[in-house]
């Protein structure tokens, strides 16, 4: 491989490492640098902080471990059925998405756009609780969630391809068990 070139983030500043162990990246640098000869698309990396734990459940994390990251391609039909993930934290971002998603009027008879979306699925429906969350996807979009939250990805018409990468993450069990108070 050649030099590696100097790249920006999106905020317009070095692209800083992401991860070192395990080492990734197209140049197995542990960052988000690509060239044209990266046909796998190793140009997402995110880090989830410490402030944004912190923010969301006013405690401070000591322990943050990926436990494992995967790619999903969908193509024309295919879908995933209801399911949710272990760990503490789950997330998934989209790396493609068909343009016909955006341009389709299709709905459920409840209102809800069921064309390529993910609708997160909790409790029951009730007064004041829907208990759907349905998400159309972008390019870029990254949606974090509970490993317990159901959710399910609805299929698309068109002769594109959706893909999107998923991960699950541990964080410190004292943080995450709601039941035990300090």
């Amino acid at each position: 491989m050649n030099k590696i070139p100097k790249q920006k983030n999106v905020l317009g500043e070095d692209i800083e490492p992401c991860s070192m162990n395990p080492v990734t990246g197209w140049f197995r640098d542990g960052s988000c640098n690509t060239d044209k000869t990266d046909v796998g698309m190793h140009c997402v990396c995110a880090k989830v902080t410490e402030t944004y734990i912190k923010k969301s459940t006013n405690k401070k994390i000591k322990k943050f471990n990926i436990k494992n990251v995967w790619v999903v391609r969908q193509f024309e039909n295919e879908y995933n059925p209801i399911h949710y993930h272990d760990g503490h934290i789950s997330g998934v971002g989209y790396l493609k998405v068909p343009k016909s998603l955006n341009e389709d009027k299709r709905s459920h008879k409840h209102n809800l756009k069921t064309h390529g979306t993910i609708d997160f699925i909790h409790g029951s429906r009730g007064f004041l609780n829907k208990s759907i969350y349905n998400h159309i996807p972008k390019v870029g979009d990254m949606i974090l969630f509970p490993n317990y939250l159901m959710h399910t990805v609805y299929p698309f018409q068109s002769g594109d391809e959706r893909r999107s990468f998923s991960f699950n993450a541990t964080i410190d069990e004292k943080i995450t068990n709601v039941f035990k108070h300090e």
